[in-house]
């Protein structure tokens, strides 16, 4: 007997609602679509409607039309916030402003953890244009925020306005539909082989790009604003599920690597952060003493943070190369470039405005 893959069928609107294990079929569920606040807001009661009608409460899933959203990009100023304090840790839960919604006192709420901010500037948050990545929870009606960014680029602002509209026509006007002859057995036996054999990418927009050679800067960036999590010694020896071999080989290599790894199942991230906060400290001491050249004494550096001897200098140089960025932006510098001597030291050489 083949089992029907629709949970409920929407007269209205002629819209198939489908079971949620094959939502990862679904072409906007496992990308990161760029939206409008305006858009989201439109959808977000009918989403409650549709998981607890439809889904009987089941799941909690945001939908525009009949297509399940994971997560999704958002960009705009900052306009408003207050500090909240949540789960033993403070949160900033604040609104922006995109330029797509008439009511900003309804607008929804962004939710982000203070360590989550180490690159902000605590007290010059308004005004702030940003890019956020994150997702929509129902429950607490707000934006759970995975990541956010400071955006100084006006190209990069049209170029996300012109992806969102694409994406508020696509979802709208398109829904999502599934040839009813393949049974669910065949829809989820694809999925698995997808995961387990799919080697390469493909991009359905001409704009998108691999991050390539810059896959280390973008996954330490992404790191440094994870939350530092205290666990017990217990802990790190509990056993855990065994992962699909063909999946997460790569990263894991990436993590070991970089000496984030330590136990089977625990990401270490605080010498990454204790490393951020050094270089972050050196740079600004350095501009505040107007000096041009700072030397990176690797082993100086893990001696005194004690990370562990071997770690790759380049992981030490790319932190450096990021705080560089963010400060640059509100400094006296005009430029900065980084000399590499050898794996134990090297320089940054700074020129003042």
């Amino acid at each position: 007997m083949i089992q029907t893959n629709v949970v409920y069928h929407d007269n209205s609107e002629n819209l198939d609602y489908y079971i949620d294990e094959i939502f990862a079929s679904n072409q906007y569920y496992n990308n990161v679509p760029c939206l409008l606040i305006k858009h989201i807001m439109e959808n977000y009661n009918r989403s409650k409607f549709v998981c607890s009608t439809y889904y009987k409460n089941r799941i909690l899933q945001f939908f525009i039309k009949n297509h399940p959203i994971n997560k999704f990009k958002i960009s705009g100023i900052l306009i408003s916030y207050k500090w909240k304090w949540i789960r033993n840790q403070d949160h900033l839960i604040f609104k922006i402003d995109d330029n797509s919604n008439f009511n900003l006192i309804d607008s929804i709420n962004c939710k982000i953890s203070k360590n989550s901010l180490k690159s902000f500037r605590l007290d010059q948050l308004i005004g702030i244009n940003v890019v956020i990545i994150g997702t929509l929870n129902l429950q607490f009606n707000e934006i759970d925020v995975i990541s956010m960014e400071l955006n100084h680029s006006l190209i990069d602002t049209i170029n996300f306005w012109k992806l969102a509209t694409i994406n508020r026509t696509n979802l709208d006007q398109f829904p999502w539909s599934i040839d009813e002859n393949h049974n669910r057995e065949s829809i989820l036996h694809n999925l698995r082989n997808d995961l387990i054999t799919q080697n390469d990418m493909s991009f359905t927009i001409n704009s998108f790009i691999p991050i390539g050679k810059n896959l280390r800067s973008k996954f330490i960036s992404l790191l440094i604003t994870l939350n530092l999590v205290e666990i017990s010694t217990s802990q790190l020896y509990r056993s855990v599920q065994p992962w699909d071999p063909a999946q997460f080989i790569l990263i894991l290599e990436k993590l070991i690597a970089l000496k984030l790894i330590q136990f089977n199942n625990i990401l270490l991230l605080q010498p990454l952060f204790d490393l951020n906060t050094y270089c972050n400290t050196k740079i600004r001491t350095i501009i505040n003493l107007k000096c041009n050249l700072l030397t990176i004494d690797i082993n100086f550096i893990k001696n005194n943070l004690n990370l562990d001897k071997s770690m790759s200098h380049l992981t030490i140089i790319e932190i450096f190369k990021i705080n560089l960025k963010l400060i640059m932006k509100d400094s006296p510098i005009k430029k900065w470039w980084i000399d590499l001597k050898d794996e134990n030291l090297s320089l940054i050489h700074l020129e003042f405005i």
